[in-house]
């Protein structure tokens, strides 16, 4: 509890953690208004696309924020000297790892939240959700919390056994959006493409093994940035606003990497020469 009270102290103190809070609620706004624009001039638009992008879809913005705050946040112990420190005192180098990981995905709940409470409390009034159920609109809701704990779990794991902010914030700006960029590419090609014989438009579709596809979004599923991604692209949108027991299987996913990070992670915590 005193790990937990110190931690908690030093968040609550924490700028950038205010910072991001109210950046992702901005951005929220931001992207509501400019859909309801959109809704306005006729367009198919509503709240439901506030939530799916609040979950990270396009360049992984989710992620990225998780990453920025952890490897400052987990960072700045190591570089003052409080990582060992604590250790010296007999505090448990377990004990120790799981209070930052609970800190992060606290931090990243908050920041989530930021987003969706103020998506919805615009958006929602204002466009409604396009016909979607509530099933749906939870199912998308909670899918980015799930991969909010993964996002703190994998980002913690990083900056605890790394021990570094700078290496740290690169790979958790870098992977997110090379992730991203690689999901749109290459599970958008198993949507197929539409091409012209003539004047003529012919949808043609992707000729790709059915193991090989399924394979293929199993390693984006399995991805916290991938998954993000591949699921606001159209077919994997209609699989689930048509079977939303499906999110339990992506929940289960992100659910991988916590296991991983508080078991493995701290395991391997306990073996690393603290600087």
């Amino acid at each position: 509890m005193r790990l937990f009270r110190a931690d908690f102290y030093r968040l609550f103190r924490s700028k950038l953690f205010y910072a991001l809070v109210v950046l992702n609620a901005a951005v929220a706004l931001v992207f509501t208004f400019n859909s309801y624009a959109m809704y306005r001039g006729g367009y198919t638009a509503s709240a439901l696309s506030t939530v799916m992008n609040g979950v990270g879809s396009g360049m992984g913005m989710l992620g990225i924020l998780i990453a920025l705050f952890a490897a400052v946040f987990v960072g700045h112990d190591y570089a003052s000297g409080a990582v060992r420190n604590k250790i010296m005192a007999g505090c448990g180098r377990l004990k120790i790892y799981w209070s930052k990981l609970v800190c992060v995905t606290f931090a990243g709940t908050c920041i989530y939240l930021a987003y969706q409470l103020a998506g919805l409390a615009v958006g929602a009034p204002l466009m409604g959700f396009g016909g979607e159920g509530a099933a749906v609109v939870a199912g998308y809701f909670f899918l980015g919390l799930f991969l909010v704990f993964a996002y703190s779990a994998l980002f913690t794991a990083l900056v605890m056994l790394t021990q570094s902010t700078t290496i740290s914030l690169i790979v958790g700006i870098i992977a997110p959006l090379v992730i991203s960029l690689l999901t749109i590419n290459v599970v958008g090609e198993l949507q197929g493409h539409t091409d012209f014989v003539g004047d003529e438009a012919v949808f043609i579709p992707c000729d790709w093994p059915a193991w090989a596809q399924g394979l293929v979004r199993f390693i984006f599923a399995l991805i916290p940035s991938g998954q993000a991604c591949s699921v606001s692209m159209s077919f994997v949108a209609t699989e689930l606003a048509q079977t939303p027991a499906l999110f339990f299987a992506y929940y289960a996913l992100s659910c991988v990497w916590v296991v991983l990070s508080a078991a493995g992670g701290a395991l391997l915590f306990r073996k690393i020469d603290v600087k």
